[in-house]
């Protein structure tokens, strides 16, 4: 359509093949390449089969590298050149820009600030911190003086061979957990390379010196199934794994696998948000001699919060009988969180407020159960409360999964994705961006966000 005349001109351009006009406007058409060269032609020769270079994408002008209309992979940041992969001495940029050390640093560069490995980014991930001339991410050696790593090792639960990788950069650990990542028997036996990750996975714990507070294994021997990703724990080996001694049991209790002699204990959730809660645990007996008498039996007391997702109030039990080899993906065993308990034995009032600590990393708009527990490594008395429930709040959702278009038409893309892992919420719309892409994009990139800054946007609501 001629905008200055109000009228749609006729399209002059030569017939394709499959005997259509290909124009963008009145005296422009679409550059249609011969077969050989599909999309990648030169654009001064599009009849004598000349391609451009592999590195190229859309064309190119003058046969140069540095002059592709876009890069199929990467593209260097000060000349233009496209390249397969990063050349010696520079430094990856959110899969799309090869940049120089002093360009990753320079304040004027947007999309990157520190060097990590080989990479330039934005922000040191877990387990790293900067260094002192603020260029680098390095390892962060955990202590108790930096809060284990800034939170990073503070908390961690395994559960999966991959987990493992948590523990890499791990020198000191409040609590570690490892639950069932079994191993099995059986069938045609394990593979060299499902051993070999097994050998990678227990090398993660070469750096942890301390472990502040717990750690609890369940198992030491596993059998793998092939076909699942989880681990599991074959049932007639369980008998051979559970070695009861003089040193684990007395007449009370099981050390901490069980209580035969309960109290009660309270347990309140409070400052919940949509990360995180806080738990606070009270103590509340029929009067101050029984009081007394629990804490004098109390030595080094630990409390213990139980907590675990979960679909329906009133849903759950203490007992964990659940396996992440259950078929039923509901059947998620309890997570686990310790905190020492200061306490004064002397008090005499009938009810004392004990302890509290906080759950981090929740999921957004989910109800979790838990319950606590006070338990002693040396004596028998223990401590229970009933299971409560809570709610966390919504929040921003995670990105969506697997986003793909398809060409319907000449002017029409059809666009599917999965929505996101974790929504956090109810999902009410999606908000769709799109713009042309211009040039120093390439086109097999999932992060082409990295560049918004170069997009005119458009966006539309999409109601759910």
């Amino acid at each position: 359509r001629d905008s200055t005349v109000q009228t749609c001109a006729f399209c002059t351009c030569p017939l394709t093949a499959d005997g259509h006009k290909v124009c963008w406007n009145s005296t422009q058409c679409q550059i249609q390449c011969t077969k050989e060269c599909q999309t990648n032609c030169l654009y001064e020769s599009l009849t004598d089969k000349k391609c451009c270079h592999t590195s190229c994408a859309g064309g190119c002008i003058n046969n140069s590298i540095f002059q592709c209309n876009a890069c199929e992979k990467l593209r260097i940041y000060s000349t233009g050149e496209c390249v397969q992969t990063c050349p010696y001495n520079y430094y990856l940029v959110k899969d799309t820009f090869c940049v120089t050390y002093a360009e990753c640093l320079s304040s004027e560069f947007s999309h990157g600030q520190y060097i990590l490995n080989s990479n330039c980014v934005d922000d040191c991930p877990h387990g790293y911190k900067v260094s002192h001339d603020h260029a680098q991410c390095i390892p962060c050696e955990s202590t108790k003086s930096n809060n284990y790593c800034n939170g990073t090792c503070a908390e961690k639960h395994i559960r999966l061979i991959t987990d493992f990788q948590q523990l890499k950069y791990c020198h000191r650990i409040q609590t570690l957990n490892i639950y069932e990542i079994s191993v099995a028997s059986g069938g045609d036996g394990t593979s060299a390379q499902q051993l070999q990750s097994v050998n990678e996975a227990l090398d993660n714990l070469k750096s942890i010196e301390y472990i502040e507070n717990e750690f609890t294994l369940h198992n030491n021997y596993i059998p793998l199934d092939k076909t699942s990703k989880y681990f599991c724990l074959e049932s007639s080996s369980m008998s051979k794994m559970l070695i009861v001694s003089n040193d684990t049991m007395n007449s009370y209790a099981n050390g901490y696998l069980a209580s035969c002699e309960s109290n009660s204990l309270s347990l309140t959730v409070d400052k919940i948000t949509s990360t995180s809660a806080t738990v606070y645990a009270s103590l509340s007996f029929g009067d101050s001699k029984a009081l007394s008498t629990a804490f004098s039996d109390l030595r080094r007391p630990f409390f213990s919060v139980y907590y675990k997702p979960t679909r329906n109030y009133q849903n759950e039990t203490h007992f964990d009988a659940s396996s992440l080899c259950s078929k039923n993906p509901e059947n998620k065993k309890w997570f686990k969180k310790v905190e020492k308990i200061n306490y004064d034995p002397s008090s005499e009032k009938t009810s004392i407020s004990l302890t509290h600590l906080q759950l981090l990393n929740l999921d957004g708009d989910q109800l979790y159960a838990a319950y606590g527990s006070v338990t002693s490594n040396i004596h028998m008395i223990g401590m229970f409360s009933p299971i409560i429930y809570f709610k966390t709040s919504k929040r921003q959702p995670d990105s969506i999964v697997n986003l793909r278009g398809y060409s319907t038409s000449k002017t029409t893309i059809e666009l599917q994705w999965n929505p996101p892992l974790k929504t956090h919420g109810q999902i009410e719309y999606y908000l769709i961006y799109y713009g042309h892409i211009y040039d120093k994009l390439p086109i097999k990139n999932s992060k082409m966000c990295a560049t918004l800054d170069v997009w005119h946007m458009f966006n539309f609501t999409i109601k759910i």
